[in-house]
């Protein structure tokens, strides 16, 4: 009898991970797994752009040491699933948690993301260890897997990287001429393998086989420092953990920094949507809050950085409950579903189901299902059905567009693919095409998720290559189980069969109305008010400034006399005038009349000059008082009494205009339910009559029910609204001032959803046609400038050209708008900016007579950035200052640096003080046809480089009398 063995294939490392992986998302998540499982707080995913193109998931966990290398992360199928390998000591201070990786091959799904992974890891207090994974060879099937080595170092620093890098990519090339046997018979059969397996890929066409593209693989390419610079997020050194680096990216997770940023192409941003989609959501945001664990995948592309993925803004049970609709429990082995539910955002206490299916309660064998939590949320998407109030509901509805869907968790992680737009797992889709009223639920409508966990639910289990639940009994029984629930809940409180849901959204309705026009007539009002008031003021002001210019010649003369008499009745006398300003009471210009914003601005001048003198007048009298009385605590006793009996007298008026005012409320509302009490009677009594006459008397009941539920809705609830008026009043809440700030803020963002639209389609039409712009005037250009020479010398020829290259440049002031083009960064010194707006603005500096220059301080300084991002700034800022000079004798425009600051400043009217707050704000324009996009843009753009733009404040360096911005520039050199 002979023994015989299984022998291994490479091809089997291959199979086992590129070959039990679904796509990129599943890859990533196995290898978030791993850093869960090694206690990291926080793993991320880093894309960086070049050539080739390069990848690092970096973690803080535990790490692994050589000898854990070489026993745990090259043995393929450990025993983690049986044993939970990290002691106590090792889990670096936080619980234990349970496994979320159980087969032993998770690690292998690298090799999916790209041909070749550098492993660098360092546990606490130990060496750094480095292994060298070249997954192409796994491709040969040909070779065994004992043909392969895989080279492995251990090395005190990060700065010793590079050099080990270098060595073990030229070690682990050796492989193909067997550097990993011993004998000569065994390295003649492994180069033999690397010959037939390259004639099989040209016979099949491929262009570079897998045996040429690993020779020819130079480590010098990859800037390694730059690289694991990124896995310490506060620049502290690596005391611990793992760093997956995947060099030359496969296509999946290449997208995301290959080629043009422009959405040409359907595939790739697929894979990009399916990527943000699948991590969002990767680790129970609850369950990583109780286990220390965040997450995140951030984009490295020309210089710029982008957060694709962030757990920390995940979507948490405390806000799903936040939700209009909601319902969450658990349910239980005895076949009864128990929580608590809201709908139309009203609590509808405690909810329970009893789930009728054969064989749910069976506990035995593999139709078990053991207990799960299940809850959902979501909200109505009609703006007048909602209860959510316009801010959040378009907040919620952003959400539903990036995590909606139904998740399962197991183990606090969550189950790939249930959730996904692609993955129905629980039919809702289906059974809302059948009657979309009654189901309500939708797969993109909601959030929602199911908690499963190996010890509640042991038939619950992933399939091997992680894609979805095992097909068995209780899979079967547990999906059904929440699709009833669905079903019940919606038919209980949501979906159109629901008894509550005709009433409850006449209810919203109404009470939406009544909040559109009690808001509407409160604007009215409030602009009513306003012109009353502006014209009052301009009437009073004249007043105060004659009284004013009285009172201040009788303080000069008591000032130079010195008398105390006299000195008093001065003050006295500005006493009586700052109180008649404080009376003229100017509010803020509401939104609507921005037509009486220059006479309303005069007013408000008049009215700030007059308070700044009388505040200046009444400093010197109380000076020249202080030097002139004999007796200073008598005249500061006899002040203090008449300003208190001033004070006492005022607030008497207030408590008797209070009462007149609440006396005429109570006279209003008591007459109101009188008369409402009176009509109700009379018109319901005609149900009682009909009874009499044979009506129905369920009929009757429902009839007068119905009027009663309307005047609740409506007078009842109107009144409600009122007394909890009052009751704010009573608590020293001033609801004008707040209702001044919500009707301004709800006014405004209405005009600035309309005018996003309109910026919306301008950068979808600048995205559409840039790419193919430069092209064109290259192409443009070329042919120009081949015309024959005496055309050329022409005068027509050169502005044809210069107006060519001027609207050119123009369109390129417009790139901001694209989603995204490519950005190359270079040095850019003061001069260039100087002599690129001479150019640019040339014609209307000399037709303004406009006065441009630079100093030698702003011409030297040197900017390290985009030329697309920094010469645009420049453009908005003197396309500002040209507007607003037309109204000044005198046209400068300055460019100058001191103390660290770049400085664009103009000789024009500058900004008004009202304005100052909302300059950068996207669509805040003072220009009868601007859109006030420009200088938030120039804000924005220059954020994304940390760079900063202001408004000069007092405490800031000027260069003209005008409008002055000061850049704070990252990184300048001067």
């Amino acid at each position: 009898m002979i023994n015989a063995y299984f022998q291994t294939r490479a091809r089997a490392i291959d199979h086992l991970g590129r070959g039990q992986i679904a796509d990129c998302p599943t890859a990533v998540t196995e290898l978030f797994k791993n850093a869960h499982d090694a206690y990291a707080r926080k793993v991320s995913l880093q894309i960086f752009s070049g050539s080739p193109s390069v990848a690092a998931i970096f973690d803080d966990g535990c790490g692994m040491s050589q000898t854990d290398i070489l026993e745990k992360w090259l043995v393929v199928g450990t025993e983690a699933k049986a044993v939970n390998d990290v002691p106590a000591s090792g889990r670096l201070g936080l619980a234990e948690r349970p496994r979320l990786g159980e087969k032993g091959i998770g690690r292998l799904s690298a090799g999916f993301l790209a041909p070749i992974t550098l492993v660098v890891t360092k546990k606490v207090n130990g060496l750094f260890t480095a292994a060298f994974v070249d997954w192409r060879f796994f491709e040969n099937p040909y070779l065994m897997i004992s043909d392969i080595q895989i080279p492995l170092v251990e090395f005190k620093t990060l700065d010793e990287l590079p050099q080990r890098f270098s060595a073990m990519a030229k070690e682990s090339a050796a492989n193909l001429i067997g550097a990993g046997v011993e004998s000569r018979k065994e390295k003649e059969r492994v180069v033999d393998a690397w010959t037939r397996f390259s004639r099989i890929e040209q016979k099949e066409g491929v262009k570079t086989t897998t045996e040429a593209a690993i020779k020819t693989f130079d480590s010098t390419r990859i800037d390694l420092a730059a690289i694991v610079a990124y896995w310490s997020e506060d620049d502290t050194a690596i005391e611990n953990g793992t760093a997956i680096i995947l060099i030359d990216l496969h296509r999946e997770l290449g997208v995301w920094v290959e080629g043009s940023d422009l959405a040409e192409d359907p595939e790739a941003e697929h894979a990009k949507g399916n990527l943000k989609y699948t991590l969002n959501g990767f680790i129970d945001p609850d369950i990583a809050s109780e286990r220390n664990f965040d997450y995140f995948v951030r984009v490295h592309k020309n210089g710029q950085q982008s957060l694709i993925v962030d757990s920390k803004n995940e979507i948490t049970s405390e806000w799903l409950q936040s939700l209009e609709h909601y319902f969450g429990g658990t349910f239980n082995e005895t076949g009864w579903f128990v929580g608590n539910a809201r709908a139309f955002g009203k609590d509808q206490g405690t909810l329970r189901i009893k789930v009728k299916i054969p064989n749910l309660t069976d506990k035995l064998g593999n139709s078990r299902i053991g207990s799960f939590r299940i809850e959902v949320g979501t909200i109505e998407l009609d703006p007048d059905k909602t209860t959510h109030d316009f801010a959040e509901q378009a907040s919620i509805k952003n959400l539903l567009n990036v995590s909606s869907g139904f998740l399962v968790y197991r183990d606090g992680a969550r189950v790939l693919p249930y959730g996904r737009p692609d993955s129905d797992f629980f039919g809702i889709e289906e059974r809302r095409s059948k009657h979309a009223g009654r189901e309500f639920f939708s797969h993109r409508r909601l959030f929602g998720r199911v908690r499963i966990s190996r010890s509640e639910n042991p038939n619950l289990r992933d399939k091997a290559g992680r894609e979805g639940l095992v097909e068995n009994q209780a899979k079967r029984l547990m999906r059904e189980v929440v699709i009833q629930l669905l079903m019940d809940v919606a038919r209980r409180f949501y979906g159109s069969a629901s008894p509550i849901r005709s009433d409850e959204l006449a209810v919203v309705a109404k009470q939406n109305e009544r909040g559109k026009t009690a808001a509407l007539d409160a604007r009215k009002s409030r602009r009513k008010d306003f012109l009353t008031q502006l014209k009052s003021s301009a009437r009073k002001i004249e007043s105060v400034e004659l009284d004013l210019q009285n009172a201040t010649m009788s303080a000069e003369k008591a000032m130079k006399d010195g008398k105390t008499a006299a000195l008093i009745k001065s003050i006295e006398d500005f006493e009586i005038i700052e109180q008649s300003i404080l009376n003229l009471g100017l509010i803020p210009i509401p939104k609507g009349l921005e037509e009486r914003t220059d006479e309303y601005r005069e007013i408000r001048d008049r009215i700030d000059s007059a308070t700044e003198s009388v505040g200046s007048l009444h400093s010197k009298l109380a000076s020249k008082l202080a030097s002139a009385t004999d007796n200073p605590v008598s005249v500061a006793e006899t002040f203090h009494a008449k300003v208190n009996n001033e004070l006492v007298k005022a607030t008497k008026n207030l408590l008797t205009e209070y009462k007149q005012q609440t006396q005429s409320l109570q006279s209003f509302w008591s007459d109101r339910f009188q008369q409402m009490t009176a009509e109700f009677s009379a018109s319901t009594h005609d149900y009682v009559d009909s009874v009499e006459r044979g009506e129905s008397i369920n009929w009757a009941i429902d009839q007068i029910r119905a009027e009663k539920e309307d005047i609740e809705s409506s007078v009842i609830a109107a009144g409600k609204g009122v007394l909890e008026s009052l009751r704010l009043l009573a608590t020293g809440i001033d609801l004008q001032s707040a209702f001044t700030v919500t009707d301004e803020s709800d006014t405004r963002a209405n005009e600035r959803i309309e005018q996003l639209n309109l910026l919306a389609q301008s950068g979808i039409a600048v995205e559409l046609i840039s790419h193919e712009l430069e092209d064109m005037a290259q192409e443009t250009e070329s042919n120009l400038k081949r015309l024959p020479e005496p055309c050329q010398k022409s005068q027509a020829y050169k502005r044809a050209l210069t107006a060519f290259t001027g609207l050119i440049d123009r369109f390129r002031f417009l790139s901001p708008l694209s989603v995204a083009t490519y950005r190359a960064r270079r040095t850019i010194s003061g001069s260039e900016i100087t002599e690129y707006i001479r150019d640019f603005f040339n014609r209307r500096f000399e037709s303004g007579e406009v006065d441009f220059a630079s100093t030698k301080q702003f011409d030297a300084i040197q900017i390290t950035d985009v030329p697309s991002r920094i010469f645009p700034v420049f453009v908005n800022l003197v396309n500002n200052s040209l507007y607003w000079m037309k109204f000044s004798k005198q046209r400068k425009i300055r460019f100058d640096y001191k103390s660290g600051l770049a400085i664009v400043a103009d000789s024009g009217p500058g900004v008004d003080k009202d304005d100052e707050s909302n300059l950068f704000q996207m669509f805040f324009s003072k220009r009868p046809q601007g859109r006030g996009i420009g200088l938030y843009l120039c804000r924005a753009n220059l954020a994304i480089a940390r760079h900063k733009i202001r408004l000069a404040t007092s405490d800031d360096p000027k260069a003209l009398s005008g409008a002055n911005f000061v850049i704070d520039f990252r990184g300048l050199n001067d």
